[in-house]
């Protein structure tokens, strides 16, 4: 629905270039009450998971104009004391690069300077929404974004699609809906790859996809705008072929498992996981016939 790719970079830009110097590193934005996420979908999917994020931009074309734009969620975060679900704020912006920028913008420095600090737990967007209220913390974004004067009107929510949908499948050979190409998803295990297969990725994208690899929010890896007639000569490489981790035709078991670092490489955890998530997804997948992919996460905590 949207190519999100000019919105994640010119947000990105706003959090970490310094607009005097243009070097990276933005003294504005240098001392947040905690980490913030934003996520900016680009279609029904919801590939960038903007259910679990600070700010969701989730995409919906105006029901009047037929404008692309997107649907303004907050508050969306997962830690160890709280669970919680982005909410709706109410709020449509266009899709354009100037709304996206100066919505995220305000809604940082409100977070920025009105957030909790010394409980680090509430440190997130959705203890300051709850705080003022939906409406009332919605009317406090209008008031900011009108204060910055660059002509960026925020509507009031339009109405998302409610004929059946089903997400799409990342793993695997994918016709896209440009002629000719297919995009190719490849399971690597755990989300961890060694020295080794970072360049056996980096070789196959150079060959086949024009230089060109996507990481999704699973830890996978896809490969886009492959020409149809090399889908079988990728399919054949040594890198993505039965002796390798890697795969592109994985088992509903170890190709929808997901962990997070473990106790290898994080302070917080108490388990490793990793290694043990793919030793277990393998096992499993021995053991048991499933008709459809089974989800499992494992966290060190």
């Amino acid at each position: 629905m949207v190519d999100t790719r000019v919105f994640c970079n010119a947000v990105n830009d706003l959090v970490s270039l310094d607009p005097v110097t243009q070097t990276r590193g933005n003294p504005q934005w240098g001392n947040l009450p905690r980490k913030f996420n934003i996520a900016i979908s680009g279609s029904r999917d919801d590939f960038a998971h903007t259910h679990i994020n600070d700010i969701g931009l989730v995409p919906v074309a105006h029901a009047e104009t037929g404008v692309m734009g997107f649907n303004v969620v907050l508050g969306g975060y997962m830690s160890i004391k709280r669970v919680a679900e982005s909410i709706e704020s109410d709020m449509w912006i266009p899709a354009e690069r100037e709304a996206v920028v100066t919505l995220s913008e305000a809604i940082l420095r409100i977070f920025r300077d009105e957030s909790e600090r010394k409980d680090r737990q509430k440190a997130r967007l959705m203890w300051l929404v709850e705080k003022y209220g939906v409406e009332e913390f919605k009317k406090e974004v209008i008031k900011e974004v009108n204060s910055y004067k660059r002509d960026v009107k925020i509507e009031n929510a339009q109405p998302t699609p409610t004929d059946k949908f089903e997400r799409r499948e990342l793993l695997g050979v994918h016709k896209q809906k440009q002629d000719g190409k297919s995009r190719v998803g490849i399971l690597v295990p755990a989300g961890r790859l060694s020295v080794k297969e970072c360049r056996q990725i980096a070789d196959l994208a150079d060959i086949y996809s024009d230089g060109e690899v996507r990481l999704t929010v699973e830890q996978n890896i896809i490969l886009p705008n492959v020409d149809d007639d090399k889908v079988n000569a990728l399919l054949k490489e040594a890198a993505v072929g039965k002796k390798s981790r890697l795969e592109v035709n994985p088992g509903y078991i170890e190709g929808s498992m997901v962990s997070c670092t473990g106790a290898q490489f994080c302070g917080l955890a108490l388990i490793e996981t990793k290694s043990k998530a793919e030793e277990v997804s393998k096992k499993l997948e021995e053991l048991v016939t499933v008709d459809r992919p089974v989800r499992i996460h494992w966290t060190g905590w």
